[in-house]
């Protein structure tokens, strides 16, 4: 029989339950990065709403296991760190893909994101997509468009007269 120590179990269920509670996560390699490359990236994660956990690969499997994701199993040989973002799913994702840029140590092996598994081209992919705010913007800017446009349209001809009253004005005051 095998003797799983109660600590083990404890990191397991810590990390299903910080699975279970990020609105998404990505498994990364972070070999190579410096002490200092790694803070900084937790910094500019943590701005983000993100959390980045180097993890046991054993651990990180029995959790997976336990929210049945065992698909995932063949992403997680190597170093493993595990993104989990907790407020917005792609910012933390597109945070360390810039960072992963600079310094080209850092790379992504899978995610888990809207209840599906990417592997690391797709995960690419979905990094160079625009954020959520940027596609509100991008929707409220093509709503105010026609609005600007009819404004625009409707105060020209009233500014065109106030223009040419003006300069018939103005030809007068030299007349005189």
């Amino acid at each position: 029989m095998v003797k799983v120590r109660q600590e083990k179990i404890e990191k397991v269920r810590e990390l299903k339950e910080k699975l279970d509670s990020a609105k998404a996560f990505y498994l990364c390699n972070y070999t190579g990065l410096t002490v200092a490359e790694i803070t900084e990236l937790r910094r500019r994660l943590r701005e983000k709403g993100a959390i980045l956990k180097v993890v046991k690969n054993t651990t990180l499997y029995f959790a997976l296991k336990e929210k049945n994701l065992e698909d995932v199993e063949k992403f997680i040989p190597g170093p493993t760190a595990v993104l989990f973002a907790m407020e917005d799913e792609i910012e933390p994702l597109k945070a360390a893909f810039d960072y992963s840029k600079e310094i080209s140590k850092f790379s992504f092996k899978a995610g888990w994101l809207d209840g599906k598994i990417f592997g690391p081209e797709e995960i690419n992919i979905i990094a160079k997509l625009p954020t959520k705010k940027e596609l509100q913007a991008q929707v409220v800017g093509a709503l105010n468009a026609p609005i600007f446009k009819l404004v625009y349209s409707l105060n020209w001809p009233i500014q065109a007269l106030v223009f040419a009253l003006e300069q018939i004005r103005k030809q007068k005051e030299e007349v005189k």
